[in-house]
């Protein structure tokens, strides 16, 4: 009888082979005394992760975190396991890449309470903070960022200050997916004056959120639909145009809403092709 263990893995560019994804539930530390954040109660995080196949002893050379978007309701209630993300994840797999994703607490599969949305903000940022320092710990030696929307805003002080301090060089990349640079205007009165002016507006923005991405001098790709009021592309221009960034950043526009309902394929495909130029170059040849 042939035997299916002596079969070798498939080949991808990155050279690997990723297995299903497992669901696991991380009890994660409530935040380090040096990520400025408010002490917290541990969360319990629903977490999805496709490991490499076979199963390294250790950390994996290369993976890929997903860090979702707002989860209530009023913003558009963002899951790992939406249309979206699900595009992007089969993405990095056929790169040979392994992912992880993960809800926030009180939504999709994690405990707790759903974050409201005032303290709900640094919830956000603790959590996505507490995992990109587990990912970096157990799963990878270098990482793939994936934010998407609010999910930029929550993730980029830990992804600089791993960059910047206790990982320097272990971040391969950052995607920023629909930024959302005029998202708080939703609950403003002046909502449609702000989401409608085609002049550039960071002021929405805290400023060390701009500050951070200037000095995040990685391999930087930042994709917004064309259809995405929260998102105007000139902000995102701006962004990436600004004289303070320390390297420059890819930019691409393409036909869809914030969320790309229904045509998830388009922003996951250039996510794909970015990851393939930035970290198997020959395989992109």
């Amino acid at each position: 009888m042939f035997d299916f263990d002596d079969m070798p893995p498939p080949q991808t560019p990155l050279g690997t082979a990723v297995g299903e994804e497992e669901e696991e539930l991380w009890t994660l530390a409530g935040g380090a005394d040096d990520s400025k954040l408010p002490a917290a109660a541990e969360p319990r995080l629903g977490v999805a992760v496709a490991h490499l196949q076979p199963r390294p002893q250790g950390r994996a050379p290369l993976g890929a975190l997903l860090v979702p978007g707002m989860p209530q309701k009023v913003y558009g209630s963002s899951r790992m396991t939406d249309p979206l993300f699900n595009a992007i994840v089969r993405r990095c797999w056929s790169l040979g890449l392994p992912t992880v994703r993960f809800d926030y607490s009180g939504c999709g599969r994690s405990a707790g309470q759903e974050p409201d949305l005032g303290s709900g903000v640094t919830v956000m940022q603790r959590e996505a903070s507490a995992m990109l320092q587990r990912v970096l710990e157990h799963c990878c030696e270098k990482v793939v960022v994936i934010a998407y929307s609010a999910g930029n805003n929550a993730i980029i002080h830990e992804l600089h200050r791993a960059h910047t301090t206790y990982a320097s060089g272990r971040v391969a990349a950052y995607v920023n997916l629909s930024m959302g640079t005029r998202a708080s205007a939703l609950v403003r009165e002046d909502a449609a004056a702000a989401l409608g002016s085609k002049d550039p507006d960071l002021t929405l923005l805290p400023p060390e959120v701009l500050e951070m991405n200037d000095e995040l001098d990685v391999p930087s790709l930042f994709l917004v639909g064309q259809q995405d009021l929260m998102t105007p592309a000139v902000d995102i221009l701006a962004i990436t145009q600004r004289k303070s960034r320390k390297s420059p950043a890819e930019m691409q526009v393409l036909q869809g809403k914030h969320a790309f309902n229904r045509v998830e394929e388009r922003p996951a495909d250039a996510i794909k092709a970015f990851l393939l130029r930035t970290l198997a170059p020959s395989a992109a040849a």
